[in-house]
């Protein structure tokens, strides 16, 4: 599924090559081809002769999974890398049949989350599985997740570097450094003037640190300044020391692809829904490049740490859900699910991201981890405490972001 050139890490320097790659271009021929094969109907993926093959092959491909793995792991050990991460893929891939109809069987299990975590019978989905997905590379992105991870200084574009992890970190410590120095400045400051500083010095600080403190000093009184700068400067100065031990490669390859996958989803939505006239059968055509793993335009979103993609997104803080609401006020939870417009939405849970489709009174949500199912709000959220939440971790808290195209 969308098949492109073969991926070199040469392109990360070249802007304009890397949009073309990210187009989307031979993916949208392929959803609005396979739109004239696939049924709009809430009818279940696998058929009943797919389920009984899978299930005579399983113990093979078990088989070929471990033994695939087992090469994986002696390569690594040997330092042979690039063949390592081909045959974990290969491992992975051997079993993505069962891991697919497996989900189907769950959905038509019956099953809801109680507040103490636990499960009891409830019809959790309203649809079955209607279009399965999964999330590892796919056998035919070898070229990309193959390569080893590509050092930092190797990026001579400004404008794709400032997509990576390290220039994000970088922003985030400027911020919480200033922080420091603003706290110890008497005059208050209005947001926008806090945002005009912090912007300003980031930049100037990247090329000359001297130049930035006279900026500092020039905006402010002496008297002030002297009382914050100090530590402000070793605030820096650890933040510095952080991101000349981590952050220093991009990471072709990796073993959960979710974002990506949900913000490649998102792409592919949006550039092809002026072609389809039913909601269904364009979500089952967009959620079929997904089938048989995640495509490497999907994989490269993952490497970076923002989106190459133009879309417009609003993060929506009165509908993030805390974890007070997941462990004791449900009711609340619901409220915030069902307030939503109609829309396309990544909704970040624990260690995951997700897809919630609102659309012509019909709700989707799309899983990298095993597809597109039809869903009520209540089903949502069952979903999300079924499989994305732990009672009393901070980190199960709901997170909403809102995603447009821009005009």
């Amino acid at each position: 599924m969308g098949g492109i050139q073969e991926f070199n890490p040469h392109i990360l320097n070249n802007f304009y090559g890397l949009e073309r790659m990210m187009s989307g271009k031979e993916a949208i021929a392929e959803i609005e081809v396979s739109s004239k094969n696939l049924p709009s109907s809430n009818s279940r993926y696998f058929a009943r002769w797919q389920i009984v093959w899978i299930t005579l092959k399983y113990p093979f491909e078990r088989i070929l999974s471990l033994f695939f793995k087992a090469i994986s792991t002696i390569a690594s050990l040997l330092d042979f890398q690039r063949p390592a991460r081909f045959f974990y893929v290969l491992s992975r891939q051997m079993m993505r049949d069962w891991h697919q109809i497996s989900f189907q069987w769950r959905f038509n299990s019956k099953f809801e989350v109680k507040k103490d975590g636990t499960l009891e019978e409830f019809a959790i989905a309203s649809s079955p599985l209607l279009m399965p997905a999964f999330n590892a590379h796919q056998i035919s992105s070898w070229d990309y997740y193959t390569q080893d991870p590509v050092p930092l200084n190797f990026l001579t574009d400004s404008r794709v570097k400032a997509l990576t992890a390290h220039t994000d970190n970088y922003e985030h410590g400027i911020k919480q450094a200033l922080k420091v120095f603003f706290h110890h400045v008497e005059n208050r400051l209005e947001k926008s003037e806090k945002d005009r500083i912090r912007e300003i010095f980031g930049e100037k600080y990247a090329h000359s640190p001297q130049e930035a403190f006279d900026f500092l000093k020039a905006e402010f009184p002496q008297d002030e300044t002297e009382k914050g700068i100090h530590k402000f400067y070793n605030v820096l100065k650890a933040m510095e020391a952080y991101l000349e031990e981590s952050c220093l490669e991009i990471p072709l390859f990796s073993e959960g692809l979710c974002r990506g996958a949900c913000l490649w989803f998102i792409f592919l939505y949006f550039k092809t829904q002026e072609k389809f006239t039913d909601p269904l059968n364009h979500l089952l055509s967009v959620s079929e490049q997904f089938k048989t793993g995640v495509p490497k335009q999907a994989a490269l979103l993952q490497s970076l740490e923002k989106s190459f993609i133009k879309m417009e997104v609003s993060s929506l803080k009165n509908h993030s859900i805390s974890l007070y609401e997941l462990d004791l006020d449900r009711e609340s939870a619901l409220e915030k699910i069902q307030s939503l417009n109609y829309g396309i939405y990544r909704i970040g849970v624990l260690k995951h991201s997700l897809v919630y489709i609102k659309v012509n009174g019909m709700g989707y949500q799309w899983d990298p981890e095993y597809g597109l199912v039809a869903v009520t709000e209540k089903q949502l959220l069952d979903l999300i405490l079924a499989n994305y939440y732990e009672p009393g971790n901070s980190e199960s808290q709901v997170y909403v972001e809102q995603y447009k195209m821009p005009k």
